[in-house]
């Protein structure tokens, strides 16, 4: 999710304003920061990177502090108390797949997702980053069998697995690690890792060749 300083939300489409500053861990932006990079390439934001940062803390110190306008996290505990504080808002999230559609998260309904944001001129290598993207930040972690696996076994892990995805306890125990704890379905699983093996090379490259013109090195 991308949380912004409210009060900066204007200068993004004023190119005479100062720039909208975005900070970055450590010296490439991770997936979900990346969604930016989308933002200044295609719908013209006025802003640029600021690098360096040690990690998620220090970047919501920064922010915080006036220091940046603007960062990313997937992680709600740190962004709660920002804006519940009314001066800081999500603009944007990459959001998550359930039974074949993207939806945003739970508890921010309202925010429109990364992809549905692209412009409809973009090209397919376009549209097919964004995507590949947002397959980046959706999956956290998942387990996959080796090419040959018999089908019985295939089926007997895919049974077990979705066993405990609907099991209470299990539910219960996920939301004390992040309160949007949320189990994917086995087929929106196999969608996102066929999604990110057939991504073209050119869809592979737009991302890097966007993120170098707006300065970062790779």
């Amino acid at each position: 999710m991308i949380i912004m300083d409210a009060a900066a939300e204007r200068r993004l489409a004023d190119k005479s304003a100062p720039p909208v500053t975005i900070g970055v861990a450590s010296s490439v932006p991770r997936s979900g920061q990346a969604i930016a990079a989308w933002g200044i390439g295609f719908l013209g934001w006025n802003a640029k990177w600021v690098v360096g940062y040690r990690g998620t803390s220090a970047l919501m110190l920064a922010l915080q502090q006036g220091e940046l306008d603007m960062t990313a996290t997937s992680n709600t505990f740190s962004l709660q108390h920002l804006i519940d504080s009314g001066k800081f808002k999500v603009l944007v999230q990459s959001g998550g797949l359930q039974d074949g559609k993207l939806v945003p998260r739970r508890n921010f309904p309202r925010r429109r997702c990364c992809p549905t944001c692209s412009p409809a001129s973009s090209t397919r290598s376009h549209r097919s980053r964004s995507t590949t993207g947002a397959v980046c930040c959706w999956p956290y972690k998942w387990l996959g069998l080796p090419p040959g696996t018999p089908n019985t076994m295939v089926e007997a892990y895919r049974k077990a697995y979705r066993t405990m995805a609907a099991d209470p306890e299990f539910l219960a125990q996920g939301r004390r690690i992040s309160e949007v704890f949320a189990p994917m379905t086995d087929a929106d699983i196999r969608s996102l890792v066929q999604t990110g093996a057939d991504t073209p090379h050119e869809a592979i490259e737009l991302l890097d060749n966007l993120l170098r013109r707006q300065g970062i090195a790779l």
